[in-house]
């Protein structure tokens, strides 16, 4: 059977052998470049690492940490990814100058890294934020029919990245997978950063990196059956888990009719006034600048064994269809405990953590890095756009 050919595929060491190596580099001479006047310096690792490395295994709320294979620590950031650069002198230079310098860098080196961390900006408030944010040419989009509760700030398409309990670690994801109508883009910026030995990372891992090293066997299911993604979403009344009211941003169910239609989902109504809604899609997309094909998805992040051992659902004893979401393969069939372990594992074996500092702002090719939270202690405030262009 399939499922016994799985049990064989774990993280060995053979398979940490060819990942890529994350040793920490020592400061090296400063690496300048000039765009638009604007003087862009490269970061050393040293310089976004973290101070303590965050514990993997085993750590509570922390979906498939005590399973085989699982990293022991969080591993820290390379020499290029994410790529971090720190803008010189901002304080010379007027904010329509920094945001054409950014949006050329960002331009010009999205695509090849991925990420790109942007440090020493004069942003201050969450509107600083969003104008630079326009000003760089992106295009906010509404997180309707999203899954995690998150607010809107200032009226605007800025919200905060998560909502979700502090103590939780929110597993990886590319933003909106479950959707056709997904972010291109993520921004991210730190209106407030962690205490320095309070966690509150930013995990990032390359889908190349995730896909390279995942069982073939997995990679082959997926593409022949795809991903079923399920939401159970309740009436406001119940005052349950994120209200369908609050997901789709109204409270005429004719009005999330019309978007479940027009955006391929499947759903019905149960006589308590709960939403169920689904679709099925692929669990890989073609990168359209770069033609790669990419390991696209929330399958673990969306399974509803990510949610049992959450805070908010302990000792709830729900059949996993009656969690906010569920993934199954795409012929309705379960995913087996294994096949998302090994996931897990891999994931987060290939994953860095670097240092958040007050006003940084991350840059995230959505199809092509996925990210994480883990949990933390004390104050943090990330904002988010997440941007159709």
């Amino acid at each position: 059977m399939l499922l016994t050919s799985f049990r064989r595929f774990f993280v060995t060491q053979a398979l940490f052998d060819t990942m890529p190596k994350r040793s920490l580099i020592s400061k090296t001479k400063e690496v300048e470049l000039e765009i638009e006047g604007l003087k862009f310096v490269r970061l050393n690792p040293a310089e976004t690492q973290p101070k303590v490395s965050s514990a993997l295994a085993g750590k509570p709320f922390l979906p498939g940490s005590t399973s085989r294979g699982f990293p022991e620590v969080l591993s820290p950031p390379t020499e290029t990814f994410p790529h971090a650069v720190k803008i010189k002198d901002p304080h010379l230079h007027p904010f329509s100058k920094l945001v054409d310098g950014c949006r050329r860098y960002i331009t010009d080196n999205l695509y090849r890294y991925g990420a790109v961390l942007l440090r020493n900006l004069p942003l201050k408030t969450s509107n600083d934020f969003a104008s630079l944010c326009q000003g760089l040419g992106f295009q906010a989009m509404r997180y309707e029919a999203g899954t995690v509760e998150r607010k809107r700030v200032d009226d605007s398409d800025t919200y905060t990245a998560t909502d979700e309990p502090p103590e939780v670690v929110i597993d990886f994801h590319n933003e909106m997978a479950y959707s056709p109508s997904y972010a291109a883009k993520v921004l991210f910026f730190c209106h407030q950063e962690p205490g320095e030995y309070c966690g509150g990372e930013t995990p990032l891992v390359k889908g190349a990196d995730i896909l390279s090293h995942l069982d073939p066997k997995i990679v082959q299911t997926f593409d022949k059956k795809r991903v079923c993604y399920v939401r159970c979403a309740p009436s406001k009344e119940t005052g349950l888990y994120l209200p369908w009211q609050d997901t789709f941003m109204t409270e005429d169910p004719k009005i999330v009719e019309h978007f479940l239609r027009k955006n391929s989902f499947s759903y019905k109504w149960e006589p308590s006034g709960t939403l169920i809604y689904w679709n099925v899609l692929p669990a890989f997309q073609q990168h359209p600048e770069t033609g790669e094909t990419m390991w696209f998805n929330q399958i673990q992040g969306h399974h509803a064994s990510a949610l049992k051992d959450n805070p908010r659902f302990k000792d709830s004893n729900l059949p996993f269809d009656k969690y906010p979401y569920h993934t199954y393969y795409g012929d309705g069939s379960e995913i087996e405990p294994v096949v998302l372990e090994n996931i897990r594992a891999v994931t987060w074996s290939c994953a860095v953590g670097f240092r958040w500092r007050t006003g940084d702002v991350l840059v995230i090719d959505n199809l092509a890095v996925q990210h994480a939270r883990m949990s933390f202690t004390g104050q943090r405030k990330i904002l988010a756009v997440l941007s159709r262009n």
